[in-house]
């Protein structure tokens, strides 16, 4: 009888430290609303499969509202379990993965005594990729940028312009209101993303916008992307979430004009004049170096127009320079 029980005993602790030992789902990821969804992953707290096994099962099941990119699941290893769609999922989808219920871990898969045992954790979970976010935006974060500076805005799908209308904005230090975005369309878009040789299928995930009006120089702007902005496969799902791009708007063009005289209503003394003319323009944008007749050398941004006084000159375009632009009287040799 006591040797019974003890075996008894033996038998309830055995099964007992196995529920506490039985192989559970540690981490989920992704989970909640994420803007990128490539990947969908599984991590089991020890291995569960004879990793190797060509017949390997999937343990979850996925199903997403909407147009989703074709996937499919395979293990990484022994106790982690991959999902990889071909493409990153458009915003406005919403998946919800549960544990197939013909699926068991195998206890002992690493030491190849795999026998069918419990699984423990969540077995299902659910995810979705909110509303449209921004990718990418050129020029990009602290960047400087011009008065009526375009930007050039990817998201990770189509947004509902209206709402893009309605919810994105400028935000200018010193002013103290929101400036909306207006957006470029038409063939004026379509010849700017020709130019810049951005395939057409990528043409529906972006936007080339602008503030609603110029821009004062040297003051920094905060670009949002705020909340409410509906996806075009969804309108129902909107963002959650602002994000922010801090900018600043390039320095004014300035020049700047010296000599020295005999007597104070005199004329300038021409051997001993100077002239400077500095500006801020961005990178890639080309400057302009004119020349008057008598030799005069002063550079401008593409933007700029000589003065008129210039013109009358005589004044010459020299075409696109590299960045210069103090000179001397008389002009030298």
């Amino acid at each position: 009888m006591r040797t019974r029980d003890i075996a008894a005993g033996l038998c309830l602790g055995l099964v007992s430290w196995n529920a506490a030992h039985a192989a559970a789902v540690v981490s989920v990821a992704p989970q909640g609303e994420v803007a990128q969804v490539r990947q969908v992953t599984v991590k089991f707290s020890e291995a569960v499969v004879a990793f190797g096994d060509p017949r390997l099962a999937d343990p979850f099941a996925l199903s997403c509202q909407g147009a989703v990119p074709p996937g499919t699941g395979r293990w990484a290893s022994d106790r982690i379990w991959v999902y990889d769609f071909r493409e990153s999922l458009p915003p406005g989808t919403r998946c919800t993965a549960k544990l197939r219920p013909e699926w068991k871990p195998a206890a002992g898969a690493a030491s190849g005594a795999a026998a069918v045992a419990p699984l423990g954790g969540p077995g299902e979970f659910a995810f979705s990729t909110g509303g449209p976010a921004i990718v990418s935006m050129q020029p990009g974060d602290a960047a400087e940028i011009e008065e009526d500076q375009h930007f050039l805005i990817r998201l990770n799908g189509p947004a509902v312009e209206s709402t893009v209308l309605a919810n994105a904005r400028c935000e200018v230090e010193g002013l103290g209101e929101r400036l909306p975005l207006v957006l470029i369309g038409g063939e004026q878009r379509a010849q700017l993303l020709k130019a810049r040789r951005i395939r057409p299928v990528e043409w529906p995930r972006l936007l080339i916008a602008r503030c609603e009006r110029p821009l004062p120089n040297n003051a920094a702007l905060r670009l949002v992307w705020g909340k409410g902005i509906a996806a075009a496969a969804n309108p129902q799902v909107v963002t959650t979430i602002e994000q922010r791009f801090r900018l600043r708007v390039r320095a004014a063009f300035t020049a700047e004009f010296s000599c020295e005289r005999e007597k104070a209503n005199a004329p300038c003394m021409p051997v001993i004049a100077s002239a400077s003319v500095s500006s801020t323009p961005p990178r890639d944008r080309p400057r302009r170096n004119v020349v008057s007749r008598s030799g005069r050398r002063t550079t401008y941004d593409n933007l700029q127009s000589p003065p008129a006084a210039a013109a009358r000159n005589g004044a010459r375009n020299h075409g696109p320079i590299t960045p210069s632009t103090t000179t001397s009287y008389p002009p030298r040799a």
